[in-house]
């Protein structure tokens, strides 16, 4: 099953929409020491080369790093690694039209990079390193990509470690003002983790995705693969393509990789097939109480950035009466239509948990509330359990329901009456009115 998450990011004037595609950036080490690559990119020309072959191969985003991160690695001062990183940036902006992500997590660094052209920051310490770096990166108003790293492996519970820091991490960007919007993560595959806590975090990369931000998957020829499959830096290319592949199912938005060419063909195939497992549901929102306007256009944000939504339309919110005999406030409701990857049941789960962050409470049966949501349709499943009924089993004589769904979907099919949202509006008022 596909998982995607839901973020508009832009990086360099260029959007991307990590709500339906994954994208490649392509890896330019210009360092003599890289644990894959080491040296072979030293030279501007030989760097610049390479650049354009990753862009030809079909990358989105070029990154650029002057300091190799490898374990045991040397570190190197600020102006060396200003030395070999502004040249290349400088570089690529001049001769080609592509984003230019720098890997570094020194603030001198990056206020360089990004006078150089830099156009996305990539931290490996997730702004717990240089104290400057959120200010830089505000000041710039580029996005950012907080990777998860720690000084050392001791955890107390691995996974709830590991995302409690990357949310510490986004707090930290947040706080320094860079907006939400230009967020991005990495689970940090290689750093401060084990063989076995690497494995654990590439198959939890869907809890990662959940937490609504775009991640960046950088797992490309490292020790994990080597160590799974008995194999050297430069004999890791499948063990790559299967963790990727792996990332994407599990809604990595973005594949760091130095095999561009290969990795590109990979998305492009899977993506093919992704068209083929998304579904089309229907969810009603309504609310009642306090500020309902505020209480919708929060929820359909959180649904937006839920993993495995696309929101594709959004009726008008009408005005109604309440429903059921309750006294109460009248309704402000509405309808939308989204594809998704989920289950009815995992989709359930997702619309209870936005209920749940909007304040809902269940005490009266029809009584007020501050956000309501029910699935209407998913594809033209009939479905009955003891947690979800579809279709939902009273919609048909709901006006608030069929007039905003007779506005985004009027031809759609109810699977169980054989009939359109108009025909089954029709009828409704029809008998009402004999009524």
């Amino acid at each position: 099953m596909f998982r995607k998450a839901t973020f508009m990011l832009k990086i360099g004037g260029r959007d991307f929409n990590c709500n339906g595609h994954t994208y490649v950036c392509g890896i330019l080490n210009v360092t003599p020491d890289s644990f894959s690559d080491g040296s072979r990119f030293y030279d501007l020309d030989d760097a610049l080369r390479h650049a354009e072959e990753m862009i030809r191969d079909g990358a989105d985003v070029i990154d650029v790093g002057g300091e190799s991160t490898r374990p045991g690695y040397t570190p190197v001062s600020d102006d060396e690694e200003i030395s070999r990183i502004v040249p290349v940036i400088e570089g690529i902006r001049e001769r080609f039209d592509v984003p230019v992500s720098l890997d570094t997590y020194k603030s001198s660094v990056a206020s360089a990079g990004i006078e150089a052209g830099a156009n996305l920051i990539n931290d490996i310490w997730g702004l717990r390193q240089d104290p400057d770096m959120v200010r830089v990166v505000a000041e710039a108003g580029i996005p950012i990509c907080l990777m998860h790293n720690r000084q050392d492996g001791r955890y107390s519970n691995f996974m709830t470690d590991v995302i409690s820091e990357l949310n510490e991490s986004v707090q930290l960007a947040i706080e320094g003002g860079i907006p939400q919007g230009s967020i991005m993560l990495d689970p940090g595959v290689g750093f401060a983790k084990s063989y076995e806590q690497n494995l654990e975090v590439i198959a939890g990369l869907d809890r990662i995705c959940s937490l609504g931000y775009p991640v960046m998957l950088g797992v490309s020829r490292k020790s994990v693969i080597g160590l799974t499959l008995g194999l050297d830096t430069d004999q890791r290319m499948e063990g790559t393509l299967s963790c990727c592949a792996w990332g994407m199912l599990h809604g990595a938005s973005f594949l760091r990789v130095h095999d561009v060419r290969e990795h590109v063909r990979l998305v492009r195939m899977m993506e093919a097939i992704r068209k083929y497992d998304e579904h089309v549901a229907y969810v009603s929102i309504g609310s009642n109480m306090g500020d309902k306007q505020a209480y919708v256009d929060k929820a359909i944000g959180l649904l937006t950035r839920s993993a495995g939504i696309t929101v594709e339309k959004v009726s008008t919110m009408m005005e109604t009466e309440p429903y059921g005999g309750v006294v109460q406030d009248n309704f402000l409701n509405g309808a939308i239509k989204i594809r998704t990857t989920l289950t009815p049941e995992e989709l359930l789960d997702v619309v209870r948990d936005i209920e749940k962050k909007c304040d809902r409470v269940r005490t009266i049966h029809w009584g007020p509330r501050t956000l309501d949501m029910d699935i209407l349709l998913y594809d033209d499943i009939i479905l009955g359990t003891d947690k979800l009924t579809i279709p939902h089993r009273d919609m048909l004589n709901r006006a608030f329901v069929l007039d905003p769904m007779c506005e985004i979907a009027p031809y759609a099919v109810h699977p169980a009456y054989g009939e359109t949202m108009l025909e089954l509006r029709s009828r409704l008022h029809g008998l009402r009115h004999t009524n």
